[in-house]
């Protein structure tokens, strides 16, 4: 496990006071290997945020639902954000060295753990 500090996540509406703006720390999952990287989020071992260092995109083939994007230079700064829909396909921005994966579960803890 790694630990990220200071991914944005999306601006989703959950009632009054919601932040405009939310960043949060997160412990995310290296995937390296071919099962893993394939598998994504599906893989028994995902906890709902994935780490996929070198990655030139990433497909949302088999997901049930969105995921949250989050590219990622060198020094783990974010380069982009973006939406991986079922079945959609995105590519690496330039600049970008990696990509974060986050379901909308592990966003929704994320959420309750920094507004709350």
């Amino acid at each position: 496990m790694e630990h990220l500090r200071q991914i944005p996540l999306p601006q989703l509406t959950f009632g009054e006071g919601y932040p405009a703006d939310v960043l949060c720390d997160l412990q995310v999952q290296r995937c390296s290997g071919f099962v893993s990287r394939l598998l994504g989020v599906k893989h028994p071992a995902s906890k709902g945020a994935l780490l996929f260092p070198g990655t030139r995109g990433l497909h949302g083939l088999g997901l049930g639902e969105s995921l949250w994007v989050v590219w990622l230079d060198a020094d783990h700064q974010v380069v982009k954000t973006e939406w991986l829909h079922p079945g959609g396909f995105t590519t690496r921005p330039q600049g970008a060295v990696s990509a974060l994966e986050v379901t909308l579960d592990r966003i929704e803890e994320a959420l309750c753990e920094t507004v709350h």
